[in-house]
Formats: structure tokens, sequence, C-alpha cells
């Protein structure tokens, strides 16, 4: 008597997770991308908002406001070089990626260098604005200055760039490289395309009229055509059948052939 139990499934026997699957996880490509391109957009955004504020004495009764572009020169076109280097991280090969990451990490780290002085010295970072309104440098030792957030929010930007080139370092090698639809010389590949497009047919080469073979002709053949001029000249139908051996006329050229001549009356 066997012992009867039950089916444990296709999941048990070969060993497969049943539970409920988690979402699609973020790759290191994409992270590295996305993570370029939000680093640099913080900082763009930063750069347009007002980063010090310097109180005068008597002049400018609102304060004078120094943005990022004043107070920083130099942040906004570093974190645009970034947002175009992430674009390039994840569509050049392997050796551009290795070099793009590290100028990511390199811009990063500028933008960091030029966001974090005004945070430790506004009233110095906001002295070209102060200067435009008042004529002086500085504005007195009555002035007082006050940093927003957004200096640290431009450094933020400037550590997510950084980050995103280490990520290119660390992970770029495994990265896939960019498919190529043809191979070296220009010719068409007959497999498969990386990006799942059906493999394109590959052309049947044109034939060389140099190597095609010539064409020979047998002396049966030409002793034929001299035979078809010679008619021709003499002025007879080359067409026309010839007469048979039995039914050929007389020297003379005229009268009827031979067999009908000798035939009983």
């Amino acid at each position: 008597m066997t012992d009867a139990r039950p089916d444990p499934g296709p999941g048990a026997r070969t060993g497969a997770r049943t539970g409920p699957r988690t979402g699609p996880r973020i790759g290191s490509r994409a992270l590295a991308f996305l993570g370029g391109l939000a680093g640099a957009g913080a900082v763009v955004l930063a750069a347009g908002r007002d980063w010090v504020t310097v109180t005068l004495a008597g002049i400018a009764p609102g304060g004078v406001h120094a943005d990022g572009r004043t107070t920083a020169p130099g942040a906004v076109a570093v974190a645009l070089v970034a947002a175009a280097g992430a674009v390039v991280l994840v569509t050049a090969g392997r050796v551009g990626r290795v070099v793009v990451a590290g100028l990511l990490v390199a811009a990063g780290a500028g933008v960091a260098l030029l966001s974090v002085p005004v945070w430790q010295a506004p009233r110095t970072a906001a002295d070209t604005a102060v200067a435009r309104v008042t004529g002086t440098v500085g504005g007195g030792d009555d002035a007082t200055a006050q940093v927003t957030a957004w200096p640290a929010v431009s450094a933020g930007g400037g550590v997510i760039i950084a980050a995103a080139g280490l990520v290119g370092l660390v992970r770029g090698r495994r990265w896939p490289g960019p498919s190529r639809r043809y191979e070296r010389g220009g010719e068409p590949t007959s497999g498969p395309d990386p990006a799942g497009a059906p493999p394109m047919p590959t052309p049947a080469p044109a034939p060389d009229r140099a190597t095609e073979p010539t064409p020979t002709v047998s002396p049966d053949d030409r002793a034929d055509r001299a035979d078809v001029w010679d008619s021709l000249t003499r002025g007879e139908d080359p067409t026309e059948a010839a007469p048979a051996a039995g039914d050929e006329a007389p020297p003379g050229g005229t009268g009827p052939p031979p067999a009908e001549r000798d035939a009983p009356a």
C-alpha cells in the first residue's frame, strides 16, 4: 500500500520562489543617469534663488539680495556640463564611460566647493551685489548678512553629481555597450539585434562580370554561319528546307524530277 502525498507543485520541485515578487529594481546605469540629471537640476534651480540678503543702515531699505549666479559664479555652467556628461555616460563605450564618470566626480566636487564658501562667509560672497547698489565694497561695518538654505541645496546637488560619477566608475565596466546594427566594414549583420529587432537579411553579392564564363563557339556552328552567309550571297533563302537527295533538279535546272519523268504514261 503506497502512501499518497499531495503534489508540492512545480515551484517546490524546482526550488523556485513562489512568494510575491517585488517591483522592478533601478539598475546602476539608470541610477547614474538620473542622479546626474537630478543633481544638475538642483544646482540650476538653487542658482536662481536668493542666497544672501545684506542689510545696510540707511541704504536699500529692503536689503540687497544676491542670488546664486552672483555669489557662486560658475556653478551653473559646471552643472550644465554635468547634465551633458550624464547623457554621455550611458551612451558611450567602456573607455568613454570611465572618462566621463571621472569628469562627473570632478564636476560635483567643483559645484560643492563653489557653494560651501557662501554659507561660511555670506557677507564676502555678496560684495559684488552690494557694490552695485552702494558703489563701495563691503557696505560698511554696520552691514549684516543673512544666508538662506539655497547654498546648501546647491552643494547637495554637487554631491549627487559626484555620487553619480562614482557609480559610473565602479559599475560602468559591467554595463552593456551601445547596440550596433552594422559590423565593421559597413556590411549588415545577419544575427539578432540586441535591442530586440528582427535580424536584417544579408543581400546577395552582385555578380562579377569579369569572372563570368565566356561562351564558346564550336567549329560546326561557325561552318553553319558561313553557309548561311553564302546562301544569302547567291540570292537563296536559307530558311527554306533543302530538297531531298532523290528530288534534286536536273543539271539544266528545269523539268520534273527523275521519278516523275520515268513514270509510265
